[in-house]
This record gives C-alpha cells, sequence and structure tokens, in this order.
C-alpha cells in the first residue's frame, strides 16, 4: 500500500525548495550583506581617492608655476568638500565585525586624507614650491592608499 503525502506537506517542502533557491541565488549574485558592504567601502575609498589625486596634480602644476592659485585653491576645496561628504557617509554606517573593521580602515584613511588636503590648503597661501612639493607627495601617497584599500576591498566583495 503507497503512502500518500498530505497536500499541506507537499506545500511546505515546496515553500522550503523555493526558499533554499533563492538563498542560493542571492548568495551567488551578491545579494548577501557581506559581499554587498565590501564593494561599497571599496567605492567609498575610489570616491575620497578621486579628489585627492586631483588636488596632489594640481599642487605639482602650482609648484612648477604651470597653474594659477586660485585653480588649485578651488581643485583643493572640491577634494575636499567631497572627501568629507565620504567621510560622513562611511561614519554613519552601522556595521558589526570584520564589515565594521573595514570601514574603520577606509575611514581612518578618507580621514588622513582629510588632514593632508587641509595641510595642503594652508600652505598653498605660502606659494612656495617645496612646500607645495611635499603637500602634493603627501596627497599622491593618500590617494595612493586609498585606491589599494579600495582594490582590496573590492576583491572580497
Amino acid at each position: 500500500m503507497a503512502s500518500q503525502v498530505h497536500p499541506a506537506d507537499r506545500r511546505r517542502s515546496r515553500l522550503v525548495a523555493a526558499g533554499l533557491s533563492l538563498a542560493l541565488i542571492a548568495v551567488l549574485t551578491g545579494c548577501g550583506g557581506s559581499a554587498g558592504t565590501y564593494a561599497q567601502l571599496s567605492k567609498s575609498a575610489a570616491s575620497a581617492g578621486s579628489p585627492v589625486r586631483s588636488a596632489s596634480l594640481a599642487l605639482h602644476l602650482e609648484a612648477a608655476g604651470s597653474s594659477l592659485a586660485s585653480e588649485t585653491d578651488t581643485s583643493i576645496q572640491d577634494a575636499i568638500a567631497k572627501v568629507d561628504a565620504v567621510d560622513s557617509s562611511l561614519a554613519t554606517m552601522s556595521l558589526t565585525g570584520a564589515e565594521k573593521s573595514a570601514r574603520d580602515a577606509v575611514l581612518a584613511d578618507v580621514r588622513k586624507a582629510e588632514d593632508a588636503l587641509l595641510v595642503a590648503r594652508a600652505k598653498l597661501s605660502t606659494s612656495r614650491a617645496k612646500y607645495l612639493s611635499a603637500s602634493a607627495t603627501a596627497l599622491a601617497k593618500a590617494a595612493k592608499r586609498l585606491q589599494t584599500l579600495s582594490d582590496e576591498l573590492e576583491r572580497r566583495a
């Protein structure tokens, strides 16, 4: 005598199978928490690094006498505003564990870049090439750190 499966049990089995399939799809497509968070952190690091790199190039041009101080100041001001926006966005993220550690690393480098931008802006008023070159180099290093961190986080995503 064949045993009969109750219709409610059949529905339950289908729901469980559908739920597991959706969970698997979410994990495989990166809709799970971690991958998306690391991708967002990577994007934040890159978003901060780009204006810092631009400000560094503007300072190198200023030090070489190839641009006006007002153009360089505008570049630095724009970079400060963009990096500050990234800082604010990162600071409001509520994360735990490894994701929080990754966010803290990005936030620390973003804040170092902000500090370097503020120093560069202050040195711009001196208009001495050696000071401007030193600030440009510091900004280039900050941009490189942010890009390296962005690349590392992108690999985790």
